[in-house]
Parts: structure tokens; C-alpha cells; sequence
């Protein structure tokens, strides 16, 4: 049986991040984020799904 999940918002993400990052660290990881989600708006999988859904099982 399979499971789906989404991708984790960026908010989520920035919540999970070590007290450490300094905010130059937060900047990069919403920078890589966003570019990543850009980069791969488009694709799909093979299934028709969309790249932010992944299956576990």
C-alpha cells in the first residue's frame, strides 16, 4: 500500500531549521527553495503526478 505526502511549505521548513542558522542561512535556504520549486513547477512524474508528491511505502 502506498502513501502520499506533499512537499513540506516553505513555512514548515524555515520552523524546522536549527536555532543556529543565522538569517543569512534562512535567506539561502527560502532562495533554494524557491528555486527549486521554479525549476520544477512543470515536470511531472511519469505517473502524472506532480514532482511535490512522493510515494512511500
Amino acid at each position: 500500500m502506498k502513501s502520499t505526502t506533499t512537499a513540506i511549505p516553505l513555512e514548515k521548513l524555515l520552523e524546522q531549521l536549527p536555532e543556529t542558522y543565522t538569517v543569512a542561512d534562512r535567506e539561502l535556504v527560502q532562495r533554494a527553495y524557491r528555486v527549486a520549486e521554479e525549476a520544477h513547477r512543470e515536470q511531472k512524474r511519469h505517473s502524472g503526478d506532480t514532482r511535490k508528491t512522493k510515494y512511500y511505502c
